[in-house]
């Protein structure tokens, strides 16, 4: 799918071509969301709210190339206004957990996974969204920090914490503590 020809045609109002956009992201900004909120109807909500300001101001996006960053950057933002309005709990799905790796196969996985979902959403706001975004997401530090609009030394502080609090957590540091693919 050429992505840039597709952005284009919604950009001059083709409303298909922005339907066809929305079927190819759906399902990763819904599970982002989620991943960021903890709450099924709040992740719908804030979906649906990306969706609705992407489709708004889609005219101002210069580069379609980075289209997917834009997008990215949208739900965290709404995300983090909903979570802030919410105070939702926030849990991690098991399509991330099984994505993580940080699982020995010496260990029996269910429980790991279920110590490692109980860690994971105790982490504060900013340390879950690098982890969803840098693992589920195999997005660098530099890609996170822009779509978290934060500088890249912040994200690489939050990276390590998150990284030392879950192994602290698990009882397992030298499992999570090491870079991951673009730490």
């Amino acid at each position: 799918m050429d992505h840039g020809a597709l952005i284009r045609r919604c950009q001059s109002g083709d409303s298909a071509a922005f339907a066809t956009l929305y079927e190819h992201y759906a399902r990763k900004v819904y599970q982002t969301a989620y991943l960021i909120t903890g709450d099924r109807a709040v992740a719908e909500e804030v979906m649906q709210e990306a969706f609705a300001q992407t489709f708004r101001a889609l005219a101002t996006l210069r580069e379609p190339a980075a289209f997917s960053a834009w997008l990215y950057r949208m739900v965290v933002r709404q995300a983090r206004r909903v979570a802030g309005r919410e105070r939702a709990q926030h849990l991690l799905g098991d399509f991330v957990l099984a994505e993580m790796p940080v699982v020995p196969d010496t260990q029996d996985r269910s429980v790991l996974r279920q110590v490692l979902w109980d860690a994971i959403r105790t982490l504060p706001e900013q340390m879950r969204t690098v982890i969803v975004f840098h693992y589920y997401h195999d997005r660098s530090v530099a890609e996170i920090a822009a779509l978290m609009e934060v500088p890249e030394g912040t994200v690489k502080s939050w990276l390590h914490r998150a990284r030392a609090a879950l192994g602290r957590l698990i009882g397992e540091p030298e499992a999570v503590d090491g870079g991951g693919p673009h730490a």
